[in-house]
C-alpha cells in the first residue's frame, strides 16, 4: 500500500517505505589519484506493483528526477546512464546484465568505475514488487555484489524495506564511502522508515517525500559546509530531517529513517558537484523561509527550508525558473532567469510580494467582512464592482472580495455572488457563486456555476461548468461542453466530445474519455482510457493501463491486471488477468497463448490456438479428415478450464466441430460436440505432451460413427435421416507455449501467483 497526500484532502493511494543501501567493494591496493574515474547510473521506476496494490503516481517521475540530477551534477554521462520506467522483473534483470557489460568495458580501459543504483516503486518485506513479480532483497544484494565497480551505491525508494536495518541493528562506524584518494570496505544500509512505518508520496510536491528532498539536497540544499560539493552523508542527512519534518502531521504519520553503517575508510563520497554546472541560483544570506523552485513546465524541482544566514547555491540548467519564498509573514514570487554565465542572485528584494488566496474556515460561507473592512488579512471588501479593462475597475489594484461584478473584461480576486462579463471574467481567488460571460471565465477556486465559451477553475470546482471548453482541478459536480478537463479528483458527470480527468468517480459520456488515474464509475464513448478501472467501460475501444476490477465492453478491449471481464471482438490483457475474456481473439500476457496439435478417434489431425488467462481459455482451429471418410473437414471452437501443477497441468474443455461443405458445395448436417479431459506434462518450460479422454456426441445425416473405433459406444440411434452417437474416445497431442518476456510459460505464471 502507499499513502498519497493530495491537495487539501489527503487520500490513501498507496504506502511506500524507503530504503537506501550502499555497498562498496574492497580493493587490495590504495586508490591512485591518477586513475580516471567513470561513474555509471542505473535508475528504475515502477508504478505498477500488481493488481492487488494501487498504482503509484510518481515512481517514474522520481526515477527521472534522480537520473537528471546525476547527469547534470553527478558526473554521469548520458551514455553511462540506464533509465527504465514502468519496470518489470525482466527489464530489471536485463538492465543489470547490460550494466555489467558496460562496467566491464570501462574496467578494460583502466577506468575506476563507480555505480549509483536507484529504484522507486512497490516492495514488501520480501523484495521489490514489479507488476506481479517479486525480485527479492537477497537477489538484489547478490546482483549488486557481482557488479564490477569499485564503489556501488544503492538507493531504494520502496515499501517495507526497513526490515533490512532492523535485522542488523543500526550502528555508526568510521566515516563512510570513498573519494578518488581513499580506500573503503563494508556496507551502508539506509532506510527512510522503520520496519512498521510507511513512507509517503505527495501530490503537492509531485513525488515521494524522501526522493524529493534527496534530489533537492543533491542540487545544493544539503551543502552544509558550502564547498560546492554535496556528499552522500550530507544528502541523506538533509533528506532525513526534511522528510521527518514534512510527514509529522500527515495522515500516515511521521517517517523515522534508520541506518546501518558498516564501512571503514577516509573521506566522503561526493554525490554531486555544483562546480560542474554553469547554471546556479544563489540565495543570499538574508533570504529566509521555505523556498520553492519550479521549472518552465511548473514541475517542483527543489524545495529548501532556509533558516540560517549561510548562502545556498542551487545547481540547475540554464533557463527560466519560478521561485517562491514563503516565511511566516511574506510570500515573495517571481521568474528568475539563469544564463549560465554567472549565478542568478536572489536577495530580499529580488522577488515581488504576492498576496495569499483568501481562505474560508469550515462552517463559513464566505469571508466575514463589513463595508470598508478587510475580508481577511489580504483582501479588501467591495460588494459591487464595475469595470471595463483589468486596470480600469472600481476594484483598484488591491485584491478585493465582491458580491456582484459587471465587466467588459473584468479582473478581481474573490467573489461571493454573481459576475457578468461581456468578454470574460478573471478571478484569482475563490469564486463562490456564478460567473457568466460570452468568452471565458477563470477562477482559482469555484463553488458555483460558470457559463461561457471557456471555463477554468484551477483549484477546486464544486458546482457546474458549461461551455465549449471546461477546465477544473478538483470537481464535485457537472461539466458539459465540447472538451471537459479536470486535473485531479472528479466526482460527478462529464458530458462532451472529449472528457479528461485524473481520478474519476462518476460518469463520463463522450466521444473520447480519458483518466490519468482511477476510474470508479462508468465510461461511455467511442474511445475510453483509464489508468485503473473499478467500474465499467463501454465503447468501441476500451483501454486500462494498470489495475482492472470491472468490465470492458467494446470492439477492442485492452487491460493490464485484475479480476474483471472483457467482452469484445478482441480482448487483450498485458498483465496477470484472471477474469473471463469473451471474444473472437483473446490474449493475456500471463495466461495461455499456445498453438496445439492433437490426434483423436474423430480426425487424423487437429490444429488449434488456445487463448486465455491463467485459468480459462478459448480454443479456435481446424480439423481435417475423419479416419473413415475423405470429406469431413471442420472448424473447431470451444472453451476450457486450465489448472497448473508444474510440471503437470490438466484441462477440461468443451469443443464443437462444425463440418465444412463437400467439394460439390453441398452443406450437410454434420457436427460433433466434445467434452474432454486431458493431462499434460511440460518440458523445457515451453513444450507439452498431453493425452486424455473425450465424450463425443455426433449429430449427422451423412455418417453413423464419429470415426475410427471409439473406445466405448454408449448410444447409436437414428431419427429419420439424422444419426446420433454418444461414445467415449481418446486423444494425444503436443503443445507449444512461446516464451515472450517470460509470459505464457510456467515461469511467468509462477511469479504472477506469488
Amino acid at each position: 500500500m502507499k499513502w498519497t497526500d493530495t491537495y487539501r484532502t489527503p487520500s490513501v493511494l498507496a504506502a511506500a517505505a524507503l530504503v537506501l543501501f550502499t555497498i562498496c567493494i574492497s580493493s587490495p591496493a590504495t586508490c591512485d589519484d591518477e586513475i580516471p574515474i567513470r561513474r555509471f547510473a542505473y535508475v528504475v521506476g515502477a508504478n505498477n506493483g500488481g493488481y492487488e496494490r494501487p498504482p503509484l503516481r510518481y515512481a517514474n517521475t522520481d526515477a527521472a528526477s534522480v537520473a537528471e540530477v546525476l547527469v547534470e551534477l553527478g558526473g554521469v554521462r548520458r551514455n553511462d546512464l540506464i533509465l527504465i520506467t514502468d519496470g518489470t522483473r525482466k527489464t530489471l534483470v536485463d538492465g543489470f546484465t547490460r550494466m555489467t557489460r558496460m562496467l566491464n568495458n570501462a574496467r578494460k580501459n583502466g577506468d575506476r568505475t563507480e555505480l549509483v543504483f536507484y529504484y522507486s516503486g512497490h516492495s514488501d518485506e520480501k523484495g521489490l514488487l514489479l507488476e506481479n513479480d517479486v525480485y527479492t532483497y537477497q537477489e538484489i544484494k547478490q546482483q549488486i555484489d557481482k557488479l564490477p565497480a569499485w564503489v556501488r551505491i544503492g538507493i531504494l525508494d520502496s515499501c517495507a524495506s526497513g526490515t533490512l536495518v532492523r535485522t542488523k541493528g543500526g550502528r555508526r562506524t568510521a566515516p563512510f564511502l570513498v573519494d578518488a584518494s581513499s580506500e573503503v570496505k563494508g556496507v551502508a544500509i539506509l532506510t527512510s522508515s522503520s520496519a512498521d512505518e510507511v513512507a509517503q508520496e505527495s501530490d503537492r510536491i509531485g513525488g515521494s517525500y524522501f526522493t524529493h528532498f534527496l534530489v533537492s539536497g543533491m542540487r545544493g540544499a544539503a551543502d552544509e559546509n558550502r564547498d560546492g560539493r554535496v556528499t552522500l552523508n550530507e544528502s541523506y542527512t538533509y533528506a532525513f530531517d526534511e522528510t521527518l519534518h514534512r510527514t509529522t502531521d500527515t495522515q500516515a504519520g511521521a517517517q523515522h529513517p534508520n541506518y546501518d553503517f558498516r564501512l571503514a575508510g577516509a573521506g566522503d563520497f561526493v554525490l554531486t558537484d555544483l562546480r560542474s554546472t554553469n547554471g546556479v541560483i544563489l540565495f543570499a544570506p538574508e533570504v529566509k523561509g521555505r523556498i520553492y523552485v519550479r521549472d518552465k513546465n511548473g514541475n517542483l524541482i527543489a524545495e529548501i527550508n532556509k533558516t540560517s544566514d549561510r548562502p545556498i547555491k542551487l545547481g540547475v540548467q540554464p533557463g527560466n525558473y519560478e521561485v517562491a519564498i514563503d516565511n511566516a509573514h511574506t510570500l515573495r514570487q517571481g521568474i528568475v532567469r539563469v544564463t549560465g554565465r554567472s549565478p542568478a542572485r536572489i536577495n530580499g528584494e529580488s522577488l515581488r510580494v504576492r498576496t495569499r488566496h483568501a481562505t474560508v474556515t469550515r462552517g463559513d460561507a464566505a469571508p466575514k467582512a463589513k463595508h470598508g473592512e478587510e475580508a481577511d488579512r489580504w483582501t479588501q471588501f467591495r460588494p459591487v464592482a464595475v469595470g471595463f479593462l483589468p486596470g480600469v475597475s472600481t476594484n483598484g489594484a488591491e485584491p478585493t472580495f465582491n458580491v456582484f461584478a459587471l465587466n467588459l473584461l473584468g479582473r478581481g480576486h474573490s467573489l461571493g455572488g454573481l459576475e457578468l462579463g461581456i468578454v470574460g471574467n478573471t478571478r484569482t481567488g475563490i469564486a463562490s457563486g456564478m460567473q457568466v460571460s460570452a468568452a471565458y471565465n477563470y477562477a482559482a477556486e469555484l463553488h458555483g456555476f460558470q457559463a461561457g465559451l471557456v471555463n477554468v477553475s484551477s483549484i477546486r470546482t464544486v458546482g457546474f461548468q458549461s461551455g465549449l471548453v471546461n477546465i477544473g482541478h478538483t470537481v464535485h459536480g457537472f461539466q458539459t461542453g465540447l472538451v471537459n478537463i479536470n486535473h485531479d479528483v472528479f466526482n460527478g458527470f462529464q458530458s462532451g466530445l472529449v472528457n479528461v480527468t485524473a481520478d474519476m468517480s462518476g460518469l463520463q459520456a463522450g466521444l473520447i474519455n480519458h483518466q490519468w488515474g482511477d476510474m470508479r464509475g462508468l465510461e461511455v464513448g467511442l474511445i475510453n482510457r483509464s489508468a485503473s478501472l473499478f467500474g465499467m467501460q463501454i465503447g468501441l475501444v476500451n483501454s486500462n493501463r494498470y489495475v482492472m476490477k470491472g468490465a470492458q465492453i467494446g470492439l477492442v478491449n485492452h487491460g493490464n491486471t485484475g479480476k474483471g471481464m472483457q467482452l469484445g471482438l478482441v480482448n487483450i490483457a498485458r498483465g496477470d488477468f484472471t477474469g473471463p475474456q469473451i471474444g473472437l481473439f483473446n490474449y493475456a500476457a500471463k495466461g495461455l497463448f499456445a498453438p496445439t496439435y492433437w490426434m483423436s478417434d474423430t480426425a487424423g489431425w487437429n490444429l488449434a490456438l488456445k487463448m486465455g488467462n491463467r485459468y480459462t481459455y478459448k480454443i479456435l482451429g481446424m480439423s481435417q479428415k475423419s479416419w473413415l471418410s475423405d470429406k469431413h473437414n471442420a472448424l473447431v471452437a470451444g472453451i476450457g478450464l486450465h489448472l497448473e501443477f508444474h510440471p503437470l497441468w490438466t484441462e477440461i474443455d468443451a469443443l464443437y466441430f462444425w463440418t465444412l461443405p463437400d467439394d460439390d458445395d453441398e452443406w450437410e448436417n454434420d457436427a460433433i460436440a466434445k467434452l474432454r479431459w486431458s493431462l499434460g506434462f511440460r518440458f523445457f518450460d515451453q513444450f507439452s505432451a498431453y493425452a486424455g479422454f473425450a465424450l463425443n456426441n455426433l449429430i449427422s445425416d451423412t455418417r453413423k460413427s464419429v470415426g475410427r473405433s471409439p473406445a466405448l459406444t454408449f448410444i447409436q440411434a437414428s431419427d429419420g435421416d439424422i444419426n446420433y452417437e454418444l461414445s467415449l474416445g481418446m486423444f494425444v497431442g503436443l503443445q507449444w507455449e512461446p516464451k515472450w518476456r517470460q509470459h505464457n510459460t510456467w515461469r511467468g505464471r509462477r511469479y504472477a501467483m506469488e
